[in-house]
């Protein structure tokens, strides 16, 4: 499940019957209420990354013989052939390497809007 402060406007996520949807602020805020009240949110859950979550992003698949590699512009996530979840986020900001596992979807986004200051856009 999702926690309120994961989540951006224009964020995806799955409802809860595993649906795709586009988080809004009314979203963000319902859940952020439900949790400082205690109260049980049906929530949403992550968007696993799959090679068909990231070609719909605009990721662009490159392959060797021990790693994945998935370009987006100046963000490359690399996935080794023996690992079946997690992506390793490789962005290069103001010549720096940034690596991070990146698991789902809306957590992709938001690293994505951080390190090159655009959205990235999801067409399920």
């Amino acid at each position: 499940m999702i926690q309120a402060n994961e989540l951006r406007i224009g964020n995806w996520v799955n409802d809860v019957g595993s649906m795709p949807f586009k988080v809004d602020a009314v979203d963000i805020v319902t859940l952020s209420q439900c949790e400082v009240a205690g109260k049980v949110h049906l929530g949403y859950n992550p968007i696993p990354l799959s090679p068909d979550v990231l070609k719909a992003c605009g990721f662009e698949k490159k392959r060797s013989d021990t790693m994945i590699t998935w370009v987006n512009g100046d963000v490359k996530l690399m996935k080794s052939v023996d690992h079946d979840k997690a992506y390793f986020l490789c962005g290069l900001v103001r010549e720096s390497k940034t690596v991070l596992l990146v698991y789902s979807l809306h957590q992709l986004q938001n690293l994505f809007h951080s390190l090159t200051g655009t959205e990235l856009n999801y067409k399920p």
